[in-house]
């Protein structure tokens, strides 16, 4: 028998994933962490970055996520994620354009760079992920 952890992701609007799964990856506000069958319970926050599943058939399906808690019990994860899309779904043109425009208002006085430069953080993670092949 395979041993499994029962995974579920919600996002603000709805479930993105319910069932089984060999292991699951999860960036973690202090970094990126796996989760396998049996591991220890805990409870942690969700940072940004990518959600990977690998399950039981041996596919794999990746997401964007940003901010949440992640808790894992007896086999079981459950992520509540404040902003999570499927890496399939990210639109690289739209990101592209938003980058390129944080890009230029960089160059305005008296702007928040440090904001500007998280957010442009963000938008260069969800083109990395929008290119990885599931």
């Amino acid at each position: 028998m395979e041993k499994l952890l029962y995974l579920e992701i919600i996002g603000p609007a709805k479930v993105f994933f319910k069932g089984n799964v060999t292991s699951v990856t999860i960036p973690g506000k202090l970094g990126e962490f796996q989760v396998l069958y049996n591991h220890a319970s805990l409870v942690s926050t969700l940072g940004f970055g990518r959600i990977k599943i690998e399950k039981e058939s041996g596919d794999k399906e990746l997401f964007y996520a940003k901010g949440g808690v992640v808790e894992v019990k007896k086999n079981k994860v459950v992520i509540l994620a404040e902003e999570i899309i499927g890496v399939n779904e990210i639109d690289r043109e739209e990101v592209e354009n938003e980058l390129s425009i944080l890009e230029k208002k960089l160059l305005e006085k008296g702007v928040n760079k440090v904001e500007i430069l998280d957010k442009m953080e963000i938008l260069r993670t969800k083109l990395r992920l929008s290119k990885e092949i599931t």
